[in-house]
């Protein structure tokens, strides 16, 4: 349903003005927005503002030498809504300032106004006729200004002067040509085609011409050049064949210098290699003897650890056994001297019980064998005693000789220790490897411990009997070892063995 006020508001895009009249001599004009206006009291009408392409041909338009030419062009037209300010006077700069838009460009009043005037109520078709018309005349009066070359020649010249003719005609109409261009000239007699015939004839003689005479140059440049470039080209081969001469001397002289150098390198080499062979085997022979001395060191510390070991536990057992001798003696003592009193006193009691007798058999008699008993408890006590310290006897033998075989076992283990110092690194490794001998003589035979049945097969021969046989083989294979170990450690056992019993101090490993 339509608004109340439909009637009342009029809007217009930004490419259209509106234009409010009434009663008053004002006229209101606004450009995109909206305008209140009374029905029957005022009006609203509206002009496009867009701009309009119009083509302007122009026929047969005589010259100022009496040719007849065509000319068409292109002209943008528009209605002038926007302006530059003038600012030449204060009342414009004022109004201005009211009307401008983005303070460059303000509302040209008086163009619209006068544009409402011309094509309000009119057909687009009208309007473009009418400025066709226009920018016909006038350029067909420039035409008839100019002669065909200065309208063939110079467009731009006769361009700005169809613009300057046209101006206040269409500034009159509130209109303005936003731009003007000429797209043909052409005549109906073939003169402007006639035009280019002689310049065009002149720069085809001048072209076949100057081709003539630069192939003609060209030619004899090209001979000279071409001989001149065969004489370089032979000095050139002369001196690429001399250069090369120079430079196979030089390469010859350099790659004799190189050999020399790389002669030399290698001897330096090779010395500087045997130099270093050297130092790696002394190297090799200090390590070696660091860690035969460290290994020894190791060994003194374990047979020092040994025999205090071996020592606190002698005197620990030979104390313990003169303890328990003491005590034992002790013992035995004090059983002798009890058993001896218990006689004496027993011997007592029966001298008493023979006095007892004596007076009723005899005094003489009693006392008699009252001194034979006390003597006989007095020898019997003595037996018991002497028993008693002979057995402290023995066992203080046993504690002394008990300790005497350990310092005996320490005596060894030092004599060990001594070889090892005297043969340094040998010593140990044959001393290590004299221990390992039973143990790989044990290897050997351990599989014939799990051996339940052996069935000896011979073939004849005094030599070759099954046990005899398995004997000398078990034998040769434990015979055998020695040779083992000198090929794994270059450690000549026998050698070592045969060395040490004659009291030499030699280093019997090989290599």
């Amino acid at each position: 349903m339509p608004s109340i006020f439909s009637g009342f508001v009029h809007t217009a895009g930004p490419n259209t003005a509106l234009i409010k009249s009434s009663g008053r001599k004002h006229v209101g004009v606004i450009i995109g927005g909206r305008m209140f206006a009374i029905p029957f009291l005022q009006r609203i009408d509206r002009l496009g503002l867009e701009l309009r392409t119009i083509t302007v041909h122009t026929a047969r338009g005589t010259t100022i030498n009496g040719v007849g030419v065509n000319v068409t062009s292109c002209c943008q037209v528009k209605i002038q809504s926007w302006s530059t300010p003038p600012g030449d006077a204060e009342d414009d700069d004022i109004q201005r300032h009211q009307s401008s838009v983005g303070g460059d460009l303000q509302m040209d009043h008086s163009a619209i106004r006068l544009a409402a005037q011309h094509f309000i109520g009119k057909k687009d078709s009208e309007i473009e006729d009418s400025i066709q018309k226009t920018v016909s005349g006038h350029q067909r009066a420039i035409i008839g200004s100019l002669t065909v070359e200065e309208l063939y020649r110079d467009r731009a010249t006769f361009s700005r002067r169809v613009l300057e003719l046209c101006y206040n005609d269409m500034r009159n109409m509130g209109l303005t040509i936003v731009s003007y261009t000429v797209a043909e000239i052409t005549d109906d007699n073939g003169y402007i085609e006639n035009l280019g015939v002689t310049p065009t004839e002149s720069v085809k003689r001048d072209a076949v011409e100057g081709r003539a005479t630069h192939q003609s140059q060209a030619s004899a440049r090209r001979a000279k050049e071409e001989a001149q470039a065969h004489v370089e080209m032979n000095q050139q081969e002369q001196l690429k064949i001399v250069s090369d001469q120079e430079r196979k001397i030089k390469q010859a002289r350099a790659q004799k210098e190189v050999d020399k150098y790389l002669a030399e390198q290698h001897k330096a080499f090779d010395i500087a290699d045997a130099d270093q062979d050297k130092i790696l085997l002394v190297r090799k022979k200090e390590a070696k003897a660091a860690e035969a001395k460290a290994e020894l060191e190791v060994m003194k510390q374990y047979v020092e650890k040994e025999k205090l070991v071996k020592e606190q536990q002698v005197h620990v057992e030979a104390d313990a056994k003169l303890y328990k001798a003491r005590v034992d003696a002790d013992g035995v003592r004090a059983t002798a001297h009890a058993d001896a009193e218990k006689i004496r006193l027993m011997g007592n009691a029966e001298a008493e019980k023979q006095s007892v007798i004596l007076q009723k058999v005899g005094i003489a008699q009693a006392q008699v064998d009252a001194e034979k008993i006390k003597r006989v408890g007095d020898a019997t006590a003595e037996v018991i005693r002497a028993k008693g310290m002979a057995e402290v006897e023995v066992e203080l033998r046993k504690a002394d000789a008990h300790r005497a075989k350990g310092m005996a076992e320490n005596d060894i283990l030092e004599r060990r220790l001594q070889i090892w110092q005297e043969h340094a690194n040998y010593g140990v490794l044959l001393d290590k490897m004299i221990d390992m001998m039973p143990r790989v003589a044990s290897s050997l035979a351990e599989p014939l411990s799990k051996t339940e049945k052996m069935v000896f097969v011979t073939s004849g021969g005094s030599n070759s009997s099954g046990p005899s046989q398995f004997t000398r083989e078990m034998t040769r294979m434990v015979a055998e070892v020695p040779e083992a170990i000198q090929a794994l450690t270059n450690c000549d056992i026998r050698q070592g063995l045969a060395n040490l019993a004659n009291g030499k101090v030699a280093n019997t490993l090989t290599g």
